[in-house]
């Protein structure tokens, strides 16, 4: 048996683009969009502002406001593709985590599952919105060291059914069977 988790899902992103045609990619918006490339835009737009309200604080009060709205700050991704982006939107809420509650267990699974809750996506194609919550669910319960049985791994399961969801960013409409008329 292969152990997929070994493998770069950079890969994956890359097979994917290339196993559809140029028309089918176009209708759909896939494209695979590198680690790298993903940190240029979290870089500016979400990790500098951040360091920069936290480098200008100037009490401990302020710190903590800081630390308590970080807790809470959302993202969405509206056309998340199989979640390279949420995924480091994940990683860098998780390393916050390890940092601040990394010695107490239950602080630690509390506040990790506060930051996946914060994270949201949707998408078009019914295969990469399901392969994003798997890999969202792999990177949360490597974190925590989880198994299936875990309460924690299935209601990380749960949120992500819900977060991440199949459908429309740009006619706001769910893609689910039986509720395809739901506005998102």
């Amino acid at each position: 048996k292969f152990n997929w988790s070994k493998v770069q899902p950079e890969i994956f992103g890359t097979l994917f683009q290339h196993s559809m045609d140029k028309t089918e990619r176009h209708a759909f918006g896939a494209h695979f969009t590198h680690p790298t490339d993903i940190m240029k835009i979290v870089g500016p737009t979400i990790v500098a502002p951040w360091r920069e309200q936290i480098e200008s604080a100037k009490t401990l009060k302020r710190l903590r406001e800081l630390l308590q709205r970080m807790h809470h700050f959302r993202v969405l991704d509206p056309a998340c593709g199989s979640g390279n982006f949420l995924v480091q939107i994940l990683r860098r809420k998780l390393a916050a985590v390890e940092l601040k509650y990394g010695k107490s267990d239950f602080e630690r699974r509390h506040y990790a599952l506060l930051g996946l809750m914060c994270v949201y996506g949707s998408e078009l194609l019914a295969d990469n919105i399901a392969e994003c919550r798997a890999n969202m669910l792999e990177v949360f319960a490597g974190y925590l060291n989880l198994d299936e049985a875990d309460d924690l791994f299935r209601a990380a399961t749960h949120v992500l059914s819900l977060n991440l969801i199949h459908g429309d960013a740009m006619t706001m409409r769910c893609l689910v069977e039986g509720v395809e008329n739901m506005q998102l």
